[in-house]
């Protein structure tokens, strides 16, 4: 599940770019825990779509992650354009 906070922060980063935020969905795709006996961070993935564009594109989350800043970074690059 992603952290209530991170998907705040990432509805703050779409409406700052002037997006729709209805037209954007993340979700948690992978966790990867370490393995029993062992301590350590869980590693995550998130995935990113865009509804009207079907462009998606998946980010390392979890612990010490900027996933929601390499998101903006591809927002801003034009990654989820339309062709």
């Amino acid at each position: 599940m992603i952290h209530s906070d991170e998907l705040v922060d990432f509805g703050a980063c779409l409406k700052r770019h002037g997006c729709n935020p209805g037209d954007f969905k993340a979700e948690l795709t992978g966790q990867e825990y370490p393995p029993a006996g062992v301590v350590g961070p869980v590693y995550e993935q998130v995935t990113v779509i865009c509804l009207p564009t079907r462009t998606r594109r998946s980010y390392a989350a979890g612990h010490v992650s900027s996933w929601i800043s390499d998101f903006e970074e591809d927002l801003k690059a034009g990654q989820f354009r339309r062709a």
